[in-house]
C-alpha cells in the first residue's frame, strides 16, 4: 500500500468509521506521535493515538472527516482536513451540548512498510472550545 493510500485508509477507518481495531493495523507499533494531546492515562505511540480517537469519537459519535487537501511525496503525506459532528458526550470535561462542531486540522505522516510510523498534527482546539461555549469567542 502506498503512503497516500495508507493515510487515507487510516483517516476513513479511525476518524469517520470508528473502526479502531482495523485502523490499528495501519499504525506502526513504534509510532512516534510528536504532538500528542496530553491527558491523564494517555499511553504513548499508537495506543495513545487510538485512545484520543476513541475519546473524541465517544464525545462526537457522528464525527466525519472531510479531506480538504492532501499531498504525498515519497513516504510523507500531508493532509488538511475538517472534522464535523455533534457534541453528544463529555469532551475535555465539557458535558454534551448537542452543538454541531467543525474543526480544521493538518497532519503530516511518515509511512514505513505500509504503516504510519510518525505523525505530527495540529487541530484548532481553541476554535472547538469556542464552539462548545467553554471559552468566549
Amino acid at each position: 500500500m502506498q503512503a497516500l493510500e495508507t493515510v487515507r485508509a487510516f483517516n476513513r477507518l479511525a476518524w469517520t468509521e470508528g473502526r479502531l481495531d482495523e485502523a490499528r493495523e495501519l499504525l506502526a507499533p513504534d509510532l512516534v506521535d510528536h504532538d500528542a494531546l496530553p491527558f491523564p492515562g494517555r499511553e504513548p505511540g499508537a495506543a495513545g493515538l487510538l485512545q484520543v480517537v476513541a475519546m473524541i469519537r465517544a464525545a462526537i459519535p457522528d464525527l466525519s472527516r472531510d479531506v480538504d487537501e492532501e499531498h504525498a511525496d515519497g513516504d510523507r503525506v500531508v493532509t488538511s482536513f475538517t472534522d464535523h459532528g455533534t457534541h453528544a458526550g463529555d469532551l475535555f470535561g465539557i458535558p454534551a451540548t448537542a452543538r454541531a462542531v467543525s474543526v480544521r486540522g493538518i497532519n503530516l505522516c511518515r509511512v514505513r512498510d505500509g504503516r504510519i510510523a510518525e505523525i505530527r498534527h495540529v487541530e484548532d482546539l481553541l476554535g472547538l472550545l469556542r464552539q462548545l461555549g467553554a471559552i468566549p469567542g
